[in-house]
């Protein structure tokens, strides 16, 4: 196997003083295995992975189909408690913790890599808003009993690469001790290469409902909360609202098989499979919330319809009526960065761009989802 970079190599960057940890990685041809029977490889050895893959809106799979096992560390916070392996904090602003943890990984990118080479996936909750909005906070029953945050550092990357039919391992090594840990990562790479084409594949049981499907609001309800919204709305107290009616039923088995389906009927730039301690996720999403590459934040809305005429400027006045809307915007305060929109691009799938590439320049990737939920305790959750 060719390995990259070489030792020579990662001794220069040692010499910086910049990086905590470097990526070392490997190629090998992915002719014999696809992701769906790497993930059951990998769920055979680790109770703990993730798949994460998509589609474009003309229908191809993206590039990079990303796939991570055996996390370093587990990252949990409920009530304000945070608990990040053998660490336990009472905090008010988990955000703050996380980022003091993922400054102890930053590493360097490297041309040719994909654009994740190791970092933080899971998911933050709902109710993780109100660390930064106290003010929404609710007091209401937790029927759900899912975490403010469930999160796991990963420092192995498998990723397919779907242009140029290869497989890109990626195990991450500290800049402590170069020799030693570089020979493990080569090591680790050898053992990785090694599972995906010797590994046992695990045997998923399949998926079922065991009871009737019930939404969590009855009609009447239900249209209640639609009225009160557009009152409030009218009343400027808001300016948009996504009401939802979850549906849950009683359920047993694995959802794997579930989403192996679901990228086959439902094939979308944002697909998720994730397996966790008491919890395991998998769904499709139209849209990507938000991507950082190459020091550029990406957010995108939904494809629009295809128009021969290209796009023009449309203005709107502000109508005097909406004007108590601007003294309830929550209170937010925001670094100032440059927006780049362009009109041209308001089908694709990127069609605004956030920039700030001296702060988001060599930050460590932070991959995170707030899918549906499933608790294995045997109930699905669709919001």
């Amino acid at each position: 196997m060719k390995i990259t970079p070489s030792l020579e190599e990662v001794k220069k960057f040692a010499e910086m003083n910049q990086y905590n940890v470097l990526p070392v990685s490997t190629e090998i041809l992915s002719d014999f295995i696809t992701p769906i029977e790497a993930m059951r490889i990998l769920k055979n050895v680790s109770t703990h992975c993730y798949l994460l893959e998509s589609a474009q809106a003309n229908e191809t799979w993206g590039r990079y189909t990303f796939l991570g096992y055996d996390p370093k560390l587990e990252i949990t916070c409920i009530n304000g408690e945070l608990t990040a392996g053998s660490l336990k904090v009472q905090t008010d602003n988990p955000s703050e913790t996380l980022r003091q943890i993922l400054a102890d990984y930053k590493s360097p990118r490297f041309p040719g890599l994909p654009p994740f080479t190791g970092g933080l996936v899971g998911y933050f909750s709902y109710d993780y808003l109100t660390y930064s909005e106290p003010t929404v906070k609710c007091d209401v029953e937790d029927s759900e009993h899912f975490k403010d945050v469930d999160l796991m550092l990963f420092d192995k990357v498998i990723a397919f690469d779907n242009t140029t039919q290869k497989i890109v391992l990626i195990a991450n090594m500290s800049l402590k001790d170069i020799e030693v840990n570089y020979n493990k990562a080569v090591l680790e790479l050898s053992r990785m290469a090694d599972l995906l084409m010797n590994g046992e594949k695990s045997k998923e049981p399949a998926g079922r409902l065991t009871g009737e499907i019930t939404p969590l609001f009855g009609k009447e309800e239900f249209c209640s909360m639609v009225e009160k919204a557009k009152h409030h709305i009218h009343e400027g107290d808001i300016f948009q609202i996504v009401l939802s009616n979850r549906l849950s039923a009683p359920f047993e088995g694995s959802l794997f098989n579930t989403y192996r389906v679901l990228r086959t009927i439902n094939p979308s730039p944002y697909m998720f499979y994730f397996s966790g301690t008491d919890v395991e996720v998998a769904g499709a999403s139209p849209e990507t919330l938000v991507k950082l590459e190459n020091g550029v934040l990406h957010t995108s809305l939904l494809r629009e319809p295809e128009s021969a005429e290209p796009p023009r400027k449309k203005t709107r006045r502000w109508k005097p009526s909406f004007w108590p809307m601007k003294k309830n915007w929550p209170n937010t305060t925001c670094s100032l960065i440059s927006v780049e929109t362009t009109l041209a691009e308001s089908v694709s799938s990127e069609p605004f761009r956030w920039k700030n590439s001296e702060a988001w320049k060599d930050s460590p990737t932070l991959c995170t989802s707030v899918p549906r939920f499933v608790e294995k305790s045997g109930t699905i959750r669709m919001p």
